[in-house]
């Protein structure tokens, strides 16, 4: 685990600038003060690594990989200090410093133009005040409806759609999630060697469709059952995708 930096060296570093392999989060796994199982995960789209701070996030981020409508994906988004004080100011609530950086969990940009951000978190039930977790703790809720209220009047403001997703949200694709954490390890063609690892690669890259959510993907299974011939349109993908970036 790297060593944990605090929040005025990140802003000198000048995080959350760029975007795709330029892109640094404000807040990375290995850097320590997540008390959750935090991921870096490879994004062969991004050409990164993507940080995630929780179990939940992960699940969030593979469905978002999946999206072919997805362009971007900018997770530990940093919040803008100046306007988060503006919009905390229209919601009465007290001003903050310039070290209490705000961040949102993922800000998607998508091909049409569009941009949503999403929050997420472990459970429906942290949204319920007379929830056992806050017996005693009344000040943890008001602090976290504080912070989402903050959180999405900052982003209305601008005209980007917010989402609280929770892990609750996520459980009915659980299945779906472990199929694409998956086969997005046969993306890069460099260590495919053979039949059903070339159907998993024309599988992450949306050439072939399979259902992804009723059983986890049994590959020899799945390669045995198709009706093409599996190495012929595989070379012929390889073919295109070498002569669109001109190999």
């Amino acid at each position: 685990m790297g060593k944990r930096k605090t929040n005025k060296a990140k802003l000198a570093e000048g995080r959350c600038q760029g975007i795709g392999p330029d892109y640094v989060p404000f807040y990375k796994a290995n850097e320590g003060g997540s008390q959750a199982t935090t991921s870096m995960i490879p994004d062969p789209i991004e050409g990164r690594m993507i940080h995630c701070l929780s179990d939940t996030e992960t699940m969030m981020y593979y469905l978002l990989r999946w999206n072919t409508e997805v362009l971007h994906i900018r997770e530990q988004y940093l919040l803008n200090h100046e306007r988060v004080n503006d919009v905390r100011s229209q919601l009465g609530y007290s001003r903050v410093p310039e070290q209490a950086c705000f961040t949102t969990d993922f800000l998607v940009d998508f091909k049409d133009g569009s941009q949503q951000a999403y929050s997420v978190k472990f459970r429906t039930g942290d949204f319920n005040p007379n929830a056992i977790i806050y017996k005693g703790r009344e000040h943890s809720y008001a602090r976290l409806i504080e912070r989402q209220n903050t959180e999405r009047l900052y982003w209305e403001s601008q005209d980007v759609k917010f989402n609280i997703v929770t892990r609750d949200d996520l459980m009915q694709y659980r299945i779906q999630i472990k199929n694409i954490a998956f086969v997005m390890r046969f993306w890069d063609d460099t260590f495919i060697v053979n039949r059903q690892q070339k159907l998993l690669y024309l599988i992450a890259h949306h050439i072939v469709v399979v259902s992804m959510d009723k059983e986890f993907i049994n590959p020899k299974q799945l390669a045995d059952s198709m009706s093409f011939d599996i190495d012929a349109v595989y070379a012929k993908t390889l073919e295109m995708r070498r002569q669109m970036i001109g190999e």
